[in-house]
């Protein structure tokens, strides 16, 4: 029986001839496929053996990794139990003082095998990304294969080493039109004959020749 709390609204919930409040299997069935359409996505139907085919899969390479022992996930899928399950955790349910360490068993194998990631849980390579910038920044595929492993602290440097050594010595034509930098480039630009005229309030400077 399942016991629903004691403030919480439900219109399933019934009682018992000694007045304790349960949840009936139609409420309960009611309740989980609820919360599954919250989640579905638009135009697929999650079945409850699907759901249970992949739990139990989900609990059998949890428990090859050592996170749970094979009678509580037993247990955990509603087996019939065998004697050995019966000695350690009970006939029927889980004996009292064993119910913690079968809850704690679950928790660490649903949070590490059962959860579904979203979006920005899941993780991303940014490499193909980064290759593209340093492409596009004018560097061959050679030359990016020799960098290595690309973090972004590697990426932005590279493109900053290969904007500023586009730079040539400030030979002013007329009419020419002065560059604005940002800061963290301006001592480059400095190096190759410009100078600071102006600065926008916003961290990025006008140059002029020197």
């Amino acid at each position: 029986l399942f016991s629903p709390e004691p403030k919480a609204p439900n219109a399933q919930a019934r009682r018992d001839k000694d007045g304790v409040a349960f949840l009936s299997e139609k409420g309960l069935g009611n309740e989980l496929r609820r919360m599954l359409r919250k989640v579905q996505p638009a135009g697929v139907r999650w079945r409850p053996y699907v759901l249970r085919s992949f739990a139990s899969s989900q609990l059998m390479v949890a428990e090859n990794a050592g996170l749970l022992t094979r009678d509580a996930r037993e247990f955990l899928l509603g087996h019939v139990a065998d004697i050995g399950r019966r000695y350690n955790l009970g006939k029927g349910r889980v004996r009292d003082d064993l119910e913690a360490d079968v809850a704690e068993m679950y928790t660490r194998a649903s949070d590490r095998f059962l959860r579904i990631l979203t979006l920005s849980e899941r993780p991303v390579d940014y490499r193909p990304v980064l290759r593209v910038l340093l492409a596009g920044a004018g560097y061959t595929k050679a030359q990016i294969d020799k960098m290595g492993d690309l973090s972004e602290e590697r990426v932005i440097e590279a493109i900053r080493e290969k904007r500023v050594a586009s730079i040539e010595v400030y030979d002013p034509a007329p009419g020419a039109k002065m560059p604005t930098v940002p800061f963290s480039d301006l001592a480059r630009w400095m190096e190759k004959g410009w100078k600071k005229v102006a600065d926008d309030g916003r961290g990025n400077f006008l140059l002029g020749p020197n």
